[in-house]
């Protein structure tokens, strides 16, 4: 039963968006980004500062950031070998030449779980709640104001 559980929760559960990421290295002495290859597949993104991935960054909207927590996949289409992708990486920009990264973004929050119904009753229910005072104040607000350009009326 448990295992059923734990594989409909890593079907349901988000994964991470992965994109490709082109990057013309023409002009640019650096790709800009720390990573970790500890895995032995990927390279781990740690940090990115100035360089040509600061520059992806800035001209993408966010879902396509190579930012911390993300993992290059495959440098020029070769993968698998993140010391050998590291080098390509530093041949490439030496050579001036187009670096193509495919990218998976870092991780995605878990899903809330499902809310059961009950739950999401007692839910609206304090909401409308909370919404009670704030009624009653604007309507003692709304007779102060009435009051108060009456008495201005009569004092005229």
């Amino acid at each position: 039963q448990k295992k059923k559980w734990a594989a409909r929760a890593a079907r349901a559960a988000p994964r991470p968006f992965e994109f490709m990421a082109t990057l013309d290295m023409t002009g640019q002495t650096m790709l800009g980004v720390e990573v970790d290859w500890a895995d032995g597949r990927t390279l781990y993104v740690k940090s990115v500062h100035g360089g040509a991935v600061q520059h992806w960054n800035q001209t993408r909207p966010p879902e396509f950031f190579v930012q911390p927590g993300a993992r290059i996949l495959a440098v020029n289409g070769y993968s698998d070998n993140p010391e050998t992708m590291a080098s390509l990486c530093r041949e490439l920009i030496a050579a001036q030449m187009t670096v193509q990264l495919r990218v998976r973004g870092p991780p995605l929050p878990p899903a809330a779980p499902p809310q059961r119904e009950s739950e999401a009753k007692e839910d609206r229910d304090r909401g409308s709640e909370d919404e009670e005072p704030k009624k009653e104040k604007k309507g003692k607000e709304d007779k102060e104001r009435k009051k108060e350009k009456k008495k201005e009326k009569k004092e005229r």
